[in-house]
């Protein structure tokens, strides 16, 4: 940063903030794709990453007369933590479905 962008500065902070708090949920997404995409099924991780990716941008639209460019960052990071805690529990009841925890 060059000296006298001190707004620059704030922002980034808030913004490291905010995604820091989704990043252990998108390593858990991550890994859960990737055992879906090792066990043969990679339309569910697509089909619900596409969707919630997607939905940042109606989200985001709501989020921002509220909290500016806050709403947009708000936006992402929730869909992170949704994404990761759904794909687990996608995940868990389709390894119970085949049997795979039982044992």
């Amino acid at each position: 940063f060059l000296p006298g962008e001190s707004e620059a500065i704030k922002l980034g902070v808030v913004y490291l903030l905010i995604f820091g708090i989704s990043q252990p949920f998108m390593t858990m997404e991550i890994g859960s794709t990737g055992c879906f995409n090792g066990l043969g099924q990679t339309m569910i991780p697509s089909v619900l990453s596409i969707v919630l990716n997607v939905a940042r941008i109606p989200i985001s639209y709501l989020l921002m007369p509220s909290f500016g460019i806050y709403g947009i960052w708000l936006a992402m990071s929730g869909s992170s933590i949704l994404k990761g805690i759904l794909i687990n529990v996608l995940l868990y009841f389709y390894l119970k479905k085949k049997h795979v925890t039982d044992q």
